[in-house]
């Protein structure tokens, strides 16, 4: 090999080792923030119970919110052509009117309704289901309790799915002949209770967002920007005192 060439090499090393602890650090930081996905969805109002307007001041004529669920929860079957992924859903919020809800985190236990749900689940049969129900938090309306909200696409010909795997983007509108939203609060002492239905209009992806760089990302692009300026230091002083 001859000494250009030994020089040559010399000098990307540094550069290459520097690109691949950034590539590392990249990547690492990308798969541990890849897993959540978020869908949008709309809707219009439909009915409600009680039927009298009065009964739900603060709800609107439409509704908008979100779910954020974790792509790689393991499923569990409830039988045949069903399963659920059972705690899936990390944050949930919806606005209708003046009226919203929703949690980060963990929903949290109602007295009436117990453990609070956080499900999505797929039925792949001789009709297809897309059902997602997780606890409805809120402020209570006319006594009654927020308790469950859910929403349920129905396709009796069972060909919306092939697979009861979670769908990582929503599933196709069309595909499904019915699409319920629905609200229900339950009354503390026992009486009857309400709820508020609205027709789901548009289930959408959001794209996912570009985060700002993490600590850890500028920690080690900074210790390979202080190897590359060291070894091109070290390269200039040896081929500076060989000329």
């Amino acid at each position: 090999m001859s000494s250009l060439h030994k020089e040559r090499v010399a000098r990307s090393v540094p550069f290459t080792s520097a690109i691949f602890i950034c590539a590392v650090v990249f990547l690492c930081v990308s798969q541990a923030t890849a897993s959540l996905i978020t869908f949008d969805f709309t809707g219009s109002l439909g009915s409600q119970f009680p039927a009298s307007p009065s009964f739900f001041p603060p709800f609107g004529q439409t509704i908008s919110g979100f779910y954020t669920f974790e792509s790689t929860t393991p499923g569990a079957p409830l039988g045949p052509g069903t399963v659920t992924y059972a705690n899936t859903i990390s944050a949930f919020g919806f606005t209708s009117g003046s009226y919203t809800g929703g949690f980060v985190g963990t929903p949290q236990p109602s007295p009436e309704q117990g453990p609070p749900f956080n499900n999505i689940s797929i039925v792949n049969g001789s009709e297809d289901r897309y059902h997602v129900n997780v606890s409805l938090t809120g402020a209570g309306i006319a006594g009654l309790n927020p308790g469950l909200f859910e929403f349920v696409f129905t396709d009796p010909s069972g060909t919306a799915f092939s697979t009861t795997d979670l769908p990582l983007v929503p599933p196709n509108f069309a595909s499904f002949t019915s699409h319920g939203l629905d609200m229900h609060f339950s009354d503390p002492t026992g009486g009857a209770g309400a709820f508020v239905s609205f027709a789901v209009t548009s289930l959408t992806l959001r794209p996912a967002a570009v985060s700002a760089p993490t600590p850890l990302l500028l920690l080690f692009s900074g210790i390979a920007g202080v190897v590359v300026l060291k070894r091109s230091f070290t390269w200039r002083r040896r081929t500076s005192g060989k000329s």
